[in-house]
């Protein structure tokens, strides 16, 4: 899944506005929170587990410029069996739990993202 904000004219301009640094960091905190949504949901999804999948979901955090943040949200590459329950095996059909996890929860990404930028962007404002 891909967010981008878009017509959020004053939100993007404000932004603009801070410092390199602090731009990056708000973006990768705004990144997380929508990713934490994702996070969550999955955890919540797995319906089978072997006591690894559950914990092992996590977030990693890629900056690729001061205006490009990506976020994986996935289990662990060692946890080979949350794989089998989101895609299934020829023995065992597919429990999806990441894929929903997006599917389902799209706006409050989205919302998560504009609610962190915002709150960020207000504090440096108070702190100015």
């Amino acid at each position: 899944m891909s967010v981008e904000i878009i017509g959020e004219k004053l939100l993007l301009a404000q932004l603009v506005k801070l410092e390199d640094a602090v731009q990056k960091d708000s973006l990768e905190e705004a990144a997380s929170a929508g990713a934490t949504v994702v996070e969550e949901a999955a955890q919540e999804n797995i319906s089978e587990d072997t006591g690894r999948a559950k914990e092992g979901i996590h977030q990693e955090t890629y900056s690729k410029a001061k205006t490009k943040v990506e976020v994986d949200v996935a289990p662990e590459k060692k946890d080979f069996y949350a794989r089998f329950l989101e895609f299934g095996t020829s023995k065992m059909s597919a429990k999806p739990f990441m894929r929903p996890a997006i599917d389902d929860n799209e706006d409050k990404v989205v919302e998560a993202i504009k609610t962190t930028l915002k709150d960020k962007i207000e504090s440096i404002g108070e702190g100015e």
